[in-house]
């Protein structure tokens, strides 16, 4: 997808929900053509709509698999542990709700990792 496809994704999304996605595409493509600050600028305006979606509803893993998704994409961005802590905190509170998808131990695990001291 294109940035200028990403962005357009984001503004015609039809909820929050999407325009997080969308954000979290474009933010990967700036990411991946070494924009930093323009990825993270996206990566912390989807992550602003996955939290506002999550403090509705706390029980919406969907929304809270975003807010740890977006957490994890700023702290790569930015080469911050603090921010996959933060993530990993989330995903161990999804575990014990039984809200985290053994599809996603494998993130799990890179929270883990990434979190580390």
């Amino acid at each position: 997808m294109r940035p200028t496809s990403a962005r357009r994704a984001a503004a015609v999304a039809r909820d929050d929900r999407e325009r997080t996605v969308a954000l979290n595409e474009l933010g990967d493509i700036r990411l991946r053509r070494n924009d930093l600050p323009g990825a993270l600028a996206v990566f912390e305006e989807g992550l602003g709509l996955a939290r506002a979606l999550y403090e509705k509803d706390r029980t919406n893993a969907e929304a809270a698999r975003d807010v740890v998704v977006s957490l994890a994409k700023i702290g790569v961005v930015i080469e911050d542990k603090a921010y996959f802590r933060m993530a990993l905190a989330l995903a161990t509170e999804m575990k014990a709700r039984g809200q985290w998808a053994a599809s996603e131990d494998e993130l799990f695990a890179l929270l883990t990792r990434f979190a580390a001291p």
